[in-house]
């Protein structure tokens, strides 16, 4: 983790807060909106995108293109 730039590891965290509400939603309110049809997926999307082998070089502290 510290080999990265710090918006790598705050955007996981955020993905992971948004997937984890968004459960939280769907499991306290009686009626689902179709807004967390579309969150869920994001917070996925910010959870996972980071992973990738690209994000994790471009984002790589000694990289060029790295912060």
């Amino acid at each position: 983790m510290a080999r990265h730039h710090w918006s790598w590891f705050a955007t996981i965290v955020i993905g992971v807060g948004q997937v984890v509400w968004i459960g939280l939603e769907l499991a306290y309110l009686p009626d689902p909106s179709s807004l967390q049809a579309v969150f869920g997926p994001v917070g996925l999307a910010l959870t996972l995108l980071p992973l990738t082998p690209s994000a994790r070089e471009y984002l790589r502290k000694d990289s060029p293109a790295g912060y």
